[in-house]
């Protein structure tokens, strides 16, 4: 039996990951971690400002950084950004047997 430890969530831009993420969670008794929602926290900026301001290649590296930090968390449902299965250093994080990668 798979004893999964997180619980991924990814799929396109209105998919359904920040609402589901925290329901999931609840369920579960986790903590729930958007990607997405910890950049515009650590940048105090919108997602589309930070295309605006500094540019895709910021923002992915910035993406890749927290994903791979929530990569390694335990009991955490991760709502994942809309590309961040793109990285190859992402996907392998979050292709571990240990994580249960659902697509939305």
């Amino acid at each position: 039996m798979t004893t999964w430890t997180t619980v991924a969530l990814c799929g396109p831009s209105g998919a359904g990951k920040s609402t589901v993420g925290p329901l999931v969670a609840r369920s579960l008794g986790w903590r729930h971690a958007d990607v997405d929602a910890l950049i515009e926290s650590e940048t105090q900026s919108t997602i589309p400002k930070l295309f605006e301001t500094h540019g895709e290649p910021f923002f992915r590296e910035l993406e890749r950084r927290i994903a791979l930090q929530l990569a390694a968390s335990d009991q955490t449902v991760v709502g994942l950004g809309g590309g961040s299965l793109v990285d190859d250093d992402v996907f392998d994080a979050f292709s571990h047997p240990s994580v249960a990668l659902v697509y939305l």
